[in-house]
């Protein structure tokens, strides 16, 4: 139970009539895997690695690829369509869809760079609070 309190500071548990909760905040709300996730998460192969993925997908279900202004949204700080707008205006005349940043099998790693220089430029790092609380004050006991 221990184990599984400190990976979930969040947790509440009631063991033999007594309550147990590491970090006490009724308002703490979890990051979850719906979340948009942040560029400054990413390097170079994982963001290569996500565009590629989700090209394949489109072609797969016979879609058109995402432009790069939909790929862009789909990060956190980059929901705004200006913001997009302008990471879609700085690819262009190279790249207007994922498909563009394709070379042959692979995606094209100078494109992807960019890519990447871009989104992160026009965000800011999630700050730590935001994902959750874990630290030393919480596992000190243990």
């Amino acid at each position: 139970m221990v184990g599984f309190a400190l990976l979930n500071p969040h947790a509440h548990f009631t063991v033999n009539g007594q309550d147990f909760q590491l970090a006490p905040l009724k308002t703490f709300k979890k990051w979850r895997p719906d979340f948009p996730t942040s560029p400054h998460w990413y390097d170079l192969e994982a963001l290569t690695k996500l565009a590629s993925g989700l090209l394949a997908n489109s072609r797969n279900e016979g879609r058109s690829p995402l432009t790069i202004r939909q790929f862009a949204g789909l990060f956190d700080g980059l929901k705004r369509p200006g913001k997009q707008k302008l990471i879609g205006e700085a690819m262009e005349p190279a790249a207007t869809t994922l498909e563009d940043l394709a070379n042959g099998n692979g995606m094209d790693d100078a494109k992807m760079f960019d890519l990447l220089s871009l989104m992160k430029e026009a965000t800011t790092p999630i700050k730590s609070a935001k994902l959750g609380i874990l630290g030393k004050n919480f596992i000190s006991d243990f």
